[in-house]
C-alpha cells in the first residue's frame, strides 16, 4: 500500500492534473494508510455519482488536500472516532466535490483562513487561477463540529497544464 502511493507521488509530482478516477484511487490509498495509523478511529465513504464521468481533469492533489487537513485538524490528537465523506455529483455543468467530516471542527473558518490554511488558501488560489469565475469554494463547521469543504468546477473538459 505505502509503496502504491509513493509511486503514484512520483509518477504525478510534476503534473498539474489528473483524472478524477486517478484523484479518487489516490486518496482512497492515502486513507486505507490513515485508517491502518488511527484504526476503528477513522472510517471513510467515497461516493461517485453515476452520471460523473471519472474521466475530467482536475487539479492535482486536489481532495487529497482536504483529506488530509481533516485528519490532521479533526481527528489527530482527539479521543473521537471520525468519518470522512467524499462526494462527486454533476449538476448544472459543473462538477460538485464535497470533503465532509465529523471531526472537531473549527469554530471560526474565515479568521482560521486568514492565519493560516496554506493548503486550503493554495487550493482556492489554484482554482482562481485554472477557472476563475467558474469556479467555487466554501467552506464550513456548523456549530464548529466537523468540516465541509465544497467546491464546484465545470464539468466540460478543461485542458489543464500538464
Amino acid at each position: 500500500l505505502m509503496s502504491r502511493l509513493q509511486n503514484q507521488l512520483l509518477l504525478d509530482a510534476d503534473r498539474a492534473s489528473r483524472t478524477l478516477e486517478e484523484e479518487l484511487q489516490f486518496v482512497k490509498y492515502y486513507l486505507e494508510l490513515e485508517t491502518l495509523r488511527f484504526e476503528s478511529k477513522l472510517s471513510y465513504t467515497i461516493a461517485v455519482s453515476s452520471d460523473v464521468d471519472k474521466n475530467i481533469q482536475v487539479p492535482n492533489m486536489l481532495l487529497h488536500t482536504f483529506v488530509e487537513n481533516a485528519i490532521k485538524h479533526g481527528l489527530a490528537g482527539s479521543a473521537r472516532s471520525m468519518k470522512i465523506t467524499i462526494s462527486a455529483e454533476r449538476m448544472n455543468g459543473s462538477l460538485h466535490l464535497v470533503v465532509d467530516d465529523n471531526g472537531q471542527g473549527c469554530p471560526d473558518t474565515v479568521s482560521a483562513m486568514a492565519k493560516g490554511g496554506i493548503g486550503l488558501g493554495n487550493v482556492r488560489d489554484r482554482l482562481n487561477l485554472i477557472y476563475g469565475v467558474a469556479s467555487s469554494f466554501n467552506l464550513s463547521s456548523p456549530a464548529g463540529k466537523g468540516f465541509q469543504v465544497r467546491l464546484s468546477i465545470p464539468f466540460e473538459p478543461t485542458e489543464l497544464p500538464t
